[in-house]
């Protein structure tokens, strides 16, 4: 399936993955939370910043706006769902998804430790 990732200092871009949650911890990490926003599921490490990893940046959305995420991220569109039957089956991302992604993706400076 299609999703989109974002290393660190690196800009979102659109990358294959299979279809399962080995896939997801094999670019995240193997303790993984989920932040959902918009018909998303961004995937990080849940202990990032405790880990160490290198600050990546936030999402200028309401309720993720002021938390900067540290490590890889990896989003895919939430899994269909009732009455969400114009979804695609499997969580791949469409060309919409990378241009919102990109538009509310906030980078920060790699020396950023909050």
């Amino acid at each position: 399936m299609k999703a989109i990732e974002i290393q660190p200092g690196q800009k979102p871009k659109v990358v294959e993955i299979t279809e399962d949650l080995d896939a997801i911890r094999n670019v995240v990490g193997k303790e993984m939370q989920a932040l959902c926003f918009y018909e998303l599921v961004a995937y990080v490490d849940a202990n990032g910043r405790k880990n160490n990893l290198p600050a990546n940046g936030c999402f200028d959305v309401w309720q993720f706006r002021d938390t900067i995420l540290h490590g890889p991220i990896l989003v895919v569109r939430a899994v269909q769902q009732a009455g969400m039957e114009d979804q695609p089956d499997d969580g791949s991302i469409r060309d919409e998804d990378l241009e919102l992604v990109q538009q509310i993706w906030r980078k920060v400076q790699q020396d950023a430790t909050s």
